[in-house]
């Protein structure tokens, strides 16, 4: 059902790259995800994925991995970040970058939609500035909008939907699309549930929580840029 979106999209999202220099010892991870919605290189992301990332490490992109692999990452601009919607904006250095239409509409209940990012990413850096990412692999997670809601964790809004499937974790920041391949929100958070049956066991559930389309585009017009 996906396979000609995922085809249209591919390139349109990355790894949230981060680096930490301490003399000749570096350390690198993967915070989060990241997509496009302009072609001179505009993406959004969540905040806190931003935020996360360890103390005095830089934030880098890396290219579209693990279809391209840039030979000197590129620095990340950061144009807006709303900390209470969790909703960041930067820039890169790029052009004619492929990136996601936002969908004006939000899902209805039951549609099927696509989760995507870079979970459980596994990486090495060494002294010379090589960034082994032989284990960094993009993932796509189709399901279903089960339900609207609005949540509000660690004094931040999330006001979308939720999905039968959560991510894991390395995929906030990441694009929901549809079939058509338009953005349908932005992947935040789990619901995690525990529900106690009558003379029965205890049940945990996970749902997880997209940011809507509603909140990207209202952060979006605040920004002040163009797409």
């Amino acid at each position: 059902m996906f396979a000609d979106a995922i085809e249209r999209v591919s390139s349109a999202f990355f790894p949230i790259f981060w680096e930490h220099r301490i003399g000749n010892r570096m350390s690198v991870g993967i915070s989060g995800t990241g997509f496009f919605i302009s072609s001179t290189g505009y993406f959004i992301t969540a905040e806190h994925v931003i935020n996360e990332i360890p103390k005095g490490a830089q934030i880098i992109y890396g290219g579209n991995i693990p279809d391209s692999v840039l030979p000197q990452p590129l620095t990340i601009q950061e144009i807006f970040r709303d900390t209470k919607s969790d909703i960041f904006i930067g820039q890169i250095n790029i052009q004619n970058q492929p990136y996601f239409t936002i969908s004006e509409e939000c899902p209805r209940i039951g549609t099927s939609i696509c989760l995507c990012g870079y979970p459980l990413a596994q990486m090495s850096g060494h002294q010379d500035g090589i960034i082994d990412v032989n284990a960094v692999r993009k993932y796509y997670q189709p399901t279903f909008v089960i339900d609207y809601i609005t949540t509000v964790n660690e004094g931040r809004t999330h006001d979308g939907f939720m999905t039968q499937h959560t991510s894991l974790n390395g995929m906030s920041g990441g694009p929901v699309f549809g079939i058509d391949g338009k953005a349908l929100g932005m992947d935040v958070a789990t619901f995690a549930r525990r529900i106690l049956i009558p003379n029965g066991p205890q049940i945990m559930v996970n749902n997880g929580i997209v940011q809507g389309v509603g909140k990207l585009r209202q952060t979006i017009q605040r920004s002040g840029i163009r797409i």
